[in-house]
């Protein structure tokens, strides 16, 4: 996504701070998408800045939300109401 899509002008800290909203495909009973939070780290970088792209690691909050997700799922990163990234599911570690 290039940065003047999103709303984020500045780079954000790889080390875990950031707390984004994730659209993971749940859906409330009113049909719209239930966001769920996850902690973001970004692979071999200090952070991530605007319209770029890296491998981050992600911590849901709650993991067990997260666990219909399969290799090569698309979910979509929040910050606010818009759209702020997106990701793709790379390795499948499941036992």
């Amino acid at each position: 996504m290039a940065a003047e899509e999103g709303l984020r002008r500045t780079a954000c800290a790889g080390d875990g701070r950031l707390r984004p909203m994730w659209d993971i495909g749940n859906r409330r009973a009113d049909g719209e998408r239930d966001l769920s939070v996850a902690t973001l780290w970004v692979e071999n970088a200090a952070e991530l800045g605007p319209g770029e792209t890296a491998v981050v690691r992600l911590a849901p909050l709650i993991p067990e939300r997260w666990a219909h997700l399969r290799c090569g799922d698309a979910i979509t990163m929040y910050e606010a109401r818009p759209v702020a990234g997106t990701g793709r599911r790379q390795f499948d570690d499941t036992p």
